[in-house]
């Protein structure tokens, strides 16, 4: 999930004259094959599944049947965003860190409360990183020299800036640090022990158990490879162990009846700036042949496997200089797995140029293919706001869709925020979701929400259908933990107590009614 969001700065008259064309669509449900509805061989054990493909506007088995996907981002797991896991500090948290044992523990905590004064009004926070990187540290330096004398805030803040801050929505500078300190062998084998502990055969047991039939699963180039990271690659050497990881995820799918979606978050040359730099896959030959040649490895490993229901091709394309550009990469993707013997649904992300913006399949033959966009409204601040953009998406959506006569997939979406009207406008979402029958994926399954975010700034969040931390949480610190102590940190994620935003959760599972 990139921290991308539009703004209507004029709201059309005319959304409010929006058709509700109940007519295009049945109401979801009755005719919707379920999580709970996979059918068993004989011995009762290992469920079935059905190739998914498209007929027109749905997603429908081998039989025809129409089936409905809907679930889970699964963030965090195999393109590691450091303020999804937690991995490693803010600058606040490790302010709030070193204040436990500081002579000034008291003035520092005062000092980092008073560093965000916007806090305290009650309306929670966007921001994935609170109080983090250099412009926050300005604030929180004048406000700590009200305090403490200024020779010791100096002495304090340039020792917290020997420990440049981590947190992001990528895992290129948590990869890059582990490579630096212990090499890239230790690199692979600490992030891995940390991927067998995000996410185990439990949760998608749970996800099952609560009636969803889908994960998302964002993977990042880098996961996949044992290469020195680097912003443009020569090659692509693979990693074994993540891939066998991978297997032992659909094995779990497979057991418990979830479809999943294989959903590459960067590419190599980047189709975003997840990693801080300006994605150059548009306009690399070199870097748009390594992605096909990532995707046809991807597609003989799986193009077997009817538990992925579907392949996310290039996850919020958004650095595409147009929408040509976008469509002729995505091409050559297409041709690459078809041309691979692969049938499995393609979806195509619109990059956040609109859904009106693809091309129709037609134009380059593309077959089996979903039609995606992300939702993350980062000002839509109360409950009319979200009423009115879904009236606008509405009819747009509904237009666009006529035209292409192909699936749609909400493949991530969230309205961030823990407050009343925040959970009223995720209903509505939902709703809308289910009249239009779109598939859909919340962001995201987990995500532990910063205790020090909660001490200093009362910070709480709708980012994780799982977030309430119900134990202890030892956070590794990629700075100053050795080896075998972030190995350990590690390892003990899958002791990690997350309980369900019951609230959420309800209203996720409200379809079931």
């Amino acid at each position: 999930m990139k921290r991308v969001f539009f703004v209507l700065l004029v709201f059309l008259p005319f959304i409010f004259f929006c058709s509700e064309r109940e007519s295009e669509f049945s109401d979801a449900g009755t005719d919707i094959i379920q999580a709970a509805d996979v059918i068993s061989d004989d011995t009762g054990n290992q469920p079935l599944f059905s190739r998914l493909s498209a007929s027109g506007k749905r997603i429908v088995d081998s039989n025809g049947n129409p089936v409905r996907l809907r679930g889970f981002n699964i963030g965090g797991y195999l393109f590691l965003e450091t303020w999804v896991n937690q991995i490693d500090h803010t600058t606040s948290s490790r302010a709030y860190k070193f204040a436990q044992s500081h002579i000034y523990k008291d003035e520092i905590v005062a000092a980092l409360k008073e560093s965000i004064p916007e806090a305290k009004k009650g309306d929670p926070l966007p921001n994935v990183c609170i109080g983090n990187g250099s412009g926050w540290l300005d604030k929180f330096t004048t406000e700590l020299k009200k305090l403490i004398p200024e020779t010791d805030a100096d002495a304090f803040v340039n020792e917290l800036k020997k420990y440049p801050t981590i947190c992001d929505d990528s895992d290129y500078k948590l990869r890059g640090l582990l490579a630096q300190r212990f090499g890239i062998a230790a690199r692979d084998e600490l992030l891995l022990s940390f991927i067998r502990s995000w996410i185990t055969e439990e949760d998608i047991k749970w996800i099952s158990a609560q009636g969803f039939n889908l994960i998302r699963v964002p993977i990042g180039y880098r996961t996949l490879t044992t290469d020195e990271d680097a912003e443009l690659p020569e090659k692509l050497t693979y990693n074994e162990p993540v891939l066998k990881a991978i297997d032992e995820l659909l094995n779990w799918c497979e057991k418990y009846g979830v479809y999943a979606v294989i959903d590459l978050q960067e590419s190599p040359g980047g189709h975003n700036d997840y990693s801080d730099f300006k994605g150059k896959l548009y306009e690399n030959e070199k870097m748009q042949a390594l992605t096909v040649e990532l995707w046809k490895y991807i597609s003989n490993r799986y193009k077997n496997r009817d538990i992925v229901a579907m392949y996310s091709l290039l996850a919020e394309p958004f650095d595409a200089p147009s929408t040509d550009a976008r469509d002729v990469v995505y091409d050559k993707i297409v041709k690459g797995i078809r041309e691979n013997g692969d049938d499995h649904l393609l979806v195509i992300h619109d990059g956040f140029k609109g859904m009106g913006s693809f091309p129709e399949p037609s134009k380059y033959n593309w077959t089996n293919v979903v039609y995606s966009t992300h939702i993350f409204e980062f000002d839509a601040t109360s409950l009319s706001a979200y009423q009115t953009l879904i009236s606008l998406y509405d009819q747009i959506y509904s237009d666009a869709q006529k035209r292409y006569n192909v699936p749609f997939f909400i493949g991530s979406f969230s309205v961030i925020k823990d407050i009343d009207w925040a959970y009223e406008a995720l209903s509505e979402l939902v709703k809308w979701y289910e009249k239009r029958q779109y598939h859909w994926s919340v962001w995201t399954y987990k995500r532990i929400d910063s205790p020090e975010a909660k001490i200093l700034f009362n910070h709480s969040s709708m980012w994780g259908v799982r977030s309430v931390l119900k134990s202890e949480f030892e956070r590794p610190d990629i700075y100053l933990d050795s080896k075998d102590e972030i190995k350990r940190k590690f390892e003990k994620y899958r002791e990690v107590v997350l309980e369900p935003n019951q609230r959420m959760l309800d209203i996720l599972k409200s379809f079931q009614k």
